[in-house]
């Protein structure tokens, strides 16, 4: 699979009328996660944008989602790839040293390791310690520091990139920023990140913008979910070697083009990747029995329902609640007196019920907030 996702960023990079030249590709390094954490999800978001002296553009964007579990080696990985009108979906279970993958159309599987498996995604699924980087301009509260690097290039080239942009002549850093959100231990389990720079191509300077966020989720609490009959349809995958390339779809399964704005490519998404409908305005999604959930846009609320409970997560707010006996601020981490510690619980649950459905789509919080 690693041989199939390194083709295919190559092609969305350099689309079908290629401007820049095949460079090396690198693989980028794991960042160390907390030896105390077992488990966990990571929603991860990149671009690179390239402008031209002409001033025309060519963007590559990759979206996905990766979620692990040590004690038990499985892992569930999905990437969404686009350049131009090359798109492609591929997506991909773990289990007892095979990776299980399904792409435009074909099923096959490949033996590797469980850390080989980690580097797939191509960019950092963790955030970066910073912690001894020296920074510039830096903006910090107890929840949220924004910064600027002060050897932004090394950074880059060492930790972000796996296009090879090392190889380039004239690479230059024009500007950086780095913001990370903090959870109430110190963690961070939030980074956007945003490089340009410049580099020579063929005599001319090209501006190259990279923007990338990663979310971590479920922290010790991430389940793959491989069952039975998962595992029995395994059984019909063929070897990687023995892939039958004429039946690889040239077309995309999935209408999953980027629209105006963050907040319709969501929506756009939420129908075609995750199989939502639009019922009485709201967009649904009815899973397990009596589970479901449902997302009101005209009043940025996203709800929970399982069985008789409700519980609601508003975004623009940063709000959440069950029903009128139970509220909870995530910006104070106030709560009504009504609270308890369970209900609480769900209503933060809920929240990142909402993430997971927005890294499904490729799209972050800060995205949407923006419109």
């Amino acid at each position: 699979m690693r041989k199939v996702i390194l083709l295919l960023s190559c092609i969305c990079l350099l689309g079908c009328s290629a401007k820049v030249s095949t460079p090396s590709q690198t693989t980028t390094p794991v960042t160390e996660v907390d030896t105390k954490i077992t488990s966990y999800t990571s929603g991860v978001q990149v671009s690179y944008t390239f402008l031209y002296p002409d001033q025309s553009k060519q963007e590559y964007t990759m979206d996905g989602l990766i979620k692990l579990d040590d004690v038990h080696q499985q892992a569930y990985l999905q990437m969404n790839l686009a350049s131009l009108d090359l798109n492609s979906q591929l997506k991909g279970y773990y289990d007892s040293g095979k990776l299980y993958t399904t792409y435009n159309g074909i099923t096959y599987y490949e033996q590797m390791s469980y850390e080989d498996v980690q580097k797939l995604m191509l960019v950092p699924i963790l955030p970066y310690d910073y912690s001894n980087i020296a920074k510039k301009e830096e903006k910090k509260d107890q929840k949220e520091t924004t910064f600027q690097l002060e050897d932004s290039k090394s950074i880059f080239l060492d930790h972000y990139d796996f296009y090879g942009f090392k190889d380039y002549q004239g690479l230059q850093m024009t500007s950086n920023e780095v913001k990370q959100t903090f959870d109430d231990q110190g963690k961070v389990i939030d980074e956007t990140a945003k490089f340009v720079m410049q580099v020579e191509v063929q005599g001319q300077n090209v501006q190259v913008t990279y923007q990338y966020h990663c979310g971590i989720l479920d922290q010790n609490k991430t389940l793959i979910g491989i069952d039975d009959e998962l595992k029995k349809s395994f059984d019909s995958y063929v070897a990687f070697k023995d892939i039958d390339t004429s039946k690889i779809s040239s077309e995309p399964v999935i209408d999953d083009s980027e629209k105006e704005t963050p907040l319709l490519t969501f929506q756009s998404r939420l129908q075609s990747r995750l199989n939502y409908k639009i019922e009485n305005g709201y967009y649904v999604s009815n899973f397990n029995d009596g589970q479901m959930y449902q997302i009101d846009f005209d009043n940025h609320v996203f709800i929970f329902r399982n069985q008789s409970s409700t519980y609601s997560y508003n975004w623009q707010a940063d709000f959440g609640g069950f029903g009128e006996s139970c509220t909870f601020d995530f910006k104070t981490e106030n709560q009504s007196s009504g609270c308890k510690e369970d209900t609480v619980n769900m209503i933060k649950d809920t929240k990142k019920y909402f993430l997971i459905e927005l890294y499904y789509c490729g799209v972050s919080l800060d995205d949407i907030l923006k419109g």
